[in-house]
């Protein structure tokens, strides 16, 4: 697969595919212009709700480093390649601290996707609900370049439409996930399948903050569709993020004190820790590791419910002896994997 418009001229000798497409693209109005832009954050086929989820949502703004300098544009060829003042405006509303919010509503999106259809810089497929949006190769390289000569502009305005295609995906893997659980199994199975480019890219562009969430919320289809020794690097990163985000745990004293200060995000993502640590377990027992298994499902036992309870459920089921995940927890390099609140709380002494 190529990965840039060059290496169409170095096989064909010319650059008349670029010159088609930015023909197109230069007679755009700028708020078409920065529709397209944003569906090249999609690296496969897409429909109308991930395509609104980009440029509909309300994703946190950030700052723009360094601020944007018009300077002379050089020659004829750059001065045609710049954004022009009124995109560089849209993507400044996009995400950028102090600007103007840029958002569109979903029936303004779609109407948006049907005029790019018929300018040819959009593929399509499909009729009704079950219509599918796509991006030929060369031409999402060529949105990738535009957005990258708006400089400063263009690099915030991707890094949000990123996390919105990422937020995105971790609510339509918790519908699919939660209706192919005990029904709907095939369906959603297939619904994955479809999507799977773009479930994948919302993987490896997570932010921190977004990828924990992400992979429970999928885990099932994940567990179907997902080799083991991929889940199972998933899992621990996932699991190393909240290690390093979340307080470390204290033995628990005799006399109940205050729990230890969270931020807001740290309330969202702690209960994400057993749920973790159960597909942690599943990936152990599905490579017949079922000692390894059971350390991260009674992890995740006393994670859930403290270590007293758990110990008396671990007792009562013949697994009192199970031990603590740090031993488990163990790189190939026999350096800890985790260290701080992934490994559950020590008993009160």
């Amino acid at each position: 697969r190529m990965t840039s418009l060059g290496e169409l001229a170095d096989e064909a000798g010319q650059s008349s595919v670029d010159a088609c497409i930015m023909t197109s693209y230069s007679k755009m109005p700028a708020h078409l212009q920065l529709v397209f832009l944003a569906l090249s954050t999609f690296p496969a086929h897409f429909d109308d709700a991930a395509a609104a989820a980009l440029l509909s949502g309300d994703e946190p703004p950030v700052a723009l480093e360094p601020p944007l300098s018009r300077g002379p544009s050089g020659d004829a060829a750059a001065a045609r390649a710049a954004p022009s003042p009124e995109l560089l405006d849209l993507l400044r509303g996009v995400s950028t601290v102090g600007a103007p919010r840029t958002r569109m509503p979903p029936d303004d999106v779609k109407n948006s996707l049907r005029q790019l259809v018929e300018e040819s810089m959009v593929e399509t497929h499909g009729r009704g609900a079950a219509t599918r949006y796509r991006l030929h190769d060369l031409i999402r390289i060529f949105g990738s370049t535009k957005l990258r000569e708006a400089a400063e502009a263009g690099k915030a305005a991707q890094r949000s439409w990123q996390r919105a295609m990422v937020s995105h995906y971790s609510r339509w893997l918790k519908d699919r996930d939660d209706r192919g659980r005990y029904k709907e199994t095939s369906e959603s199975l297939a619904a994955f399948d479809a999507e799977r480019s773009n479930v994948e890219a919302a993987l490896a562009q997570a932010a921190d903050d977004q990828f924990p969430a992400l992979v429970v919320a999928g885990r099932n289809l994940l567990r179907h569709r997902v080799d083991h020794g991929t889940r199972r690097s998933l899992l621990h990163k996932a699991l190393k993020i909240l290690d390093a985000a979340l307080p470390a745990p204290v033995p628990s004293p005799t006399a109940p004190s205050p729990p230890p200060s969270r931020t807001p995000s740290d309330e969202v993502q702690a209960p994400l820790l057993p749920l973790l640590l159960i597909e942690l377990g599943y990936v152990h027992n599905n490579a017949s590791q079922y000692k390894e298994g059971t350390i991260a499902y009674a992890a995740a036992l006393r994670h859930a419910v403290g270590r007293p309870v758990a110990g008396a459920l671990l007792a009562e089921a013949g697994l009192g002896d199970v031990p603590d995940l740090d031993t488990l927890a163990i790189s190939s390099d026999g350096v800890p994997l985790f260290s701080g609140a992934v490994v559950p709380p020590p008993a009160p002494e």
